[in-house]
């Protein structure tokens, strides 16, 4: 991901949350908000619920590699958490990229070129 940093501590993924700013979707839900910042930062979280560590981590790896094609079309100085759902086991990865980019446009994170 060449414009994205990472989310790695609770309060971090807090405060997006807190910012009441977010959309759901069949297989994801994503919360955004504003960090002052020229470039974004991506937190994933997959709950317990959606299956053991190697379904939990192949879903974080389809979710980081929809992104990464994305990235480029999108907004900068955003803080943007990805929240897997529970039916996103067993999905391609088409599916997963087209979910996400419905959620980004409902959010209206896409840039104007």
């Amino acid at each position: 991901m060449i414009f994205t940093e990472t989310l790695k501590k609770y309060w971090q993924f807090k405060r997006v949350y807190d910012g009441k700013v977010w959309k759901a979707g069949q297989l994801v839900a994503i919360h955004a908000l504003g960090n002052g910042s020229d470039g974004n930062r991506l937190g994933i979280t997959v709950s317990k619920k959606v299956g053991n560590s190697v379904t939990r981590n192949r879903v974080k790896r389809l979710i980081r590699e929809s992104y990464r094609q994305l990235e480029a079309d999108l907004i900068k100085g955003k803080d943007i958490v990805v929240v897997a759902r529970k039916p996103i086991v067993g999905v391609s990865f088409a599916e997963v990229r087209d979910g996400m980019v419905s959620l980004f446009g409902k959010l209206g994170l896409w840039e104007k070129k």
